[in-house]
């Protein structure tokens, strides 16, 4: 697999993926022959579709993170002789990995973008909405 969005076009082996991402390229692989898939999954993997994910999602982040900190801290303080090493759970950890491989000043701008698009959307159907029922 290219990795396109760096800068050095470094080639990734099996072990680089997580396997979230053997997932995907197994469908991207088994989907060459079909564009519509490929595309389907470009599009989900864009930074458009983060972006909107981020608009939406949020808020609910820090307190699943918070909940996942919290179910780590319990599952240390059950069973104190266990190996417990991360600060997170297993969600948490996966979260962060994802969000930690996004690309953020792409993400974040778009993301104003977007939000500028619904604010301008919202206030110009509201006021078009008022001046054709008055």
């Amino acid at each position: 697999i290219i990795d396109t969005k760096s800068p050095s076009h470094r080639v990734q082996t099996a072990d680089d993926l997580d396997e979230h991402d053997q997932a995907a390229a197994s469908v991207a692989a088994h989907s060459a022959p079909s564009g519509l898939v490929g595309m389907v999954v470009a599009v989900l993997r864009s930074d458009w579709v983060k972006a909107l994910c981020l608009m939406t999602t949020a808020s609910f982040l820090p307190f699943l993170l918070a909940l996942s900190a919290l179910k780590q801290a319990v599952r240390r303080w059950l069973a104190p002789h266990t190996q417990h090493g991360d600060h997170f759970s297993g969600l948490g950890n996966n979260i962060l990995s994802v969000l930690g491989r996004w690309e953020w000043g792409s993400v974040l701008s778009k993301t104003v973008v977007l939000g500028a698009v619904y604010f301008v959307v919202q206030v110009g159907v509201l006021r078009l909405t008022t001046l054709a029922l008055s």
